[in-house]
């Protein structure tokens, strides 16, 4: 029997990871599995500066990852008759009923990002907002874009589905998690434990990256944003459970088909030397970045990916103690397209279509998702945004050939514009987060 190609590449894998911990990051892990074998990876050190070294039993914060665990019970009761993901999420959770707007959001906005509504802020949401309050700020949202109309990631919409996964069960989502998810693969569900990493962040005063402590999550996010922490291990069972063909006609299985079924295409961006990836396409829970199933899990200071190929059924898991997006996602896509016996794949486009003059461009816009706040845009073309590590510059230009280019620093996110379905407006995409065109530019002086 041939060598598995995991196995053959484990000495180079280790070499590349050991030269990237020497120079940019403190640690990290990979997981690499297919049908023919596993490879488990570490290199660096659990906190920058002292022992113990990184290891394979190393547990880093889910974040985002236990969205597709809450959008796969979501279905699985679909798929059981208790709840329609097309029914309004006010007939599961009456106390968000409005009279403030005419489109009901559904279950299925909030599983595939559609919902069209603003985000609460970051710090209340993600530490001290109850349920209460999170049930008064959906009733009474701003709505910024009709429900389907517009894709922009969220994460308050799947606190509300949980809530809603909850009230139809009779159990706590996380109970449920356990139950139908995490026990069945054998993975353990610690929050807290002397095996997970530090988080890493910039210190001004050294000029490097230093370990620091988060709070736990408390708030009615960590359904969107967990702190559960689990091994790259135990990342790749989850990612071949969540993104393997399922065939069996069971509730389980529709509901992983519903999951894996891709049905809202997200517009073309224009990208950045080291920017991150983003989806090409999205579904009832889950993304595709670059054809390959996708789901990232950033806390602050800590970054890990799933990637994800259902043709040669191999899962890539990379996770780090610091947030380098760009290296995350250089290793798990090449990684993936070796291991499919394809080269390389292609890099990102760095330019896109644009649908407007530069001019029609020029005003203030506000962003949907938490960390992603106001946006400007001058007549001479230069916008500016407000991210989650500060403000983000581009200088947009416009080709003969009706494509938009930019110049920004390395790993500025991605870039791009559609027009607002209701309005014609331009919609302002950064990242993963749309941005409402909200008036002209006099609106944002904040951002000086």
């Amino acid at each position: 029997m041939n060598e598995s190609p995991i196995a053959v590449r484990g000495d180079a894998l280790q070499h590349a990871l050991d030269r990237i911990t020497e120079v940019r990051v403190p640690g990290m892990s990979v997981h690499v599995s297919d049908d023919e074998g596993e490879l488990a990876l570490s290199s660096g050190w659990m906190a920058r500066g002292r022992e113990p070294r990184m290891s394979q039993s190393a547990r880093y914060p889910i974040s985002c990852m236990i969205k597709p665990v809450i959008s796969y019970l979501a279905l699985l009761a679909h798929a059981r008759g208790l709840l329609d993901i097309d029914s309004g999420i006010e007939e599961y959770l009456p106390e968000v009923r409005s009279t403030k707007h005419r489109n009901p959001v559904t279950l299925r906005h909030l599983l595939s990002h559609t919902g069209g509504f603003h985000d609460p802020g970051e710090a209340q949401a993600r530490w001290r907002m109850s349920w209460e309050q999170l049930a008064d700020f959906f009733r009474d949202r701003e709505q910024a874009f009709a429900p389907g109309a517009v894709w922009s990631y969220t994460h308050s919409g799947h606190a509300l589905l949980a809530k809603a996964v909850e009230r139809v069960e009779g159990r706590e989502a996380l109970e449920l998690a356990r139950e139908c998810v995490f026990d069945p693969l054998g993975i353990q569900v610690a929050h807290h434990n002397e095996d997970r990493v530090s988080p890493h962040r910039y210190s001004a005063s050294t000029g490097t990256l230093a370990p620091f402590r988060l709070p736990p999550e408390r708030g009615m996010l960590r359904y969107s944003l967990s702190d559960i922490h689990l091994t790259s291990a135990e990342m790749a069972r989850l990612g071949k459970f969540l993104y393997s063909p399922n065939p069996e006609a069971t509730a389980s299985g529709e509901a992983l088909m519903l999951l894996q079924r891709q049905y809202v295409t997200i517009g073309t961006m224009a990208y950045s030397d080291r920017a991150e990836l983003i989806p090409e396409t999205f579904g009832l829970g889950a993304g595709k970045v670059r054809g390959l199933f996708a789901q990232n899990g950033s806390f602050i200071g800590t970054t890990s990916a799933i990637r994800y190929d259902a043709s040669s059924n191999t899962c890539v898991v990379v996770s780090m103690n610091c947030y380098d997006a760009f290296v995350r996602d250089q290793i798990g896509l090449k990684l993936a397209t070796a291991l499919k016996g394809v080269a390389s794949a292609p890099p990102p486009p760095p330019s896109c279509e644009l649908p407007f003059d530069l001019s029609e461009l020029s005003g203030s816009y506000r962003g949907l998702m938490m960390g992603m706040g106001m946006g400007v845009i001058g007549d001479d073309g230069r916008c500016r945004v407000a991210g989650p590590g500060g403000q983000i510059e581009y200088k947009l230009n416009k080709s003969s050939k009706g494509l938009l280019s930019y110049t920004a620093a390395p790993g500025a996110p991605p870039i791009g514009f559609s027009k607002d379905p209701a309005t014609g407006a331009p919609v302002l995409h950064v990242s993963v987060s749309a941005f409402k065109h909200a008036g002209d530019a006099s609106a944002a002086e904040a951002l000086d």
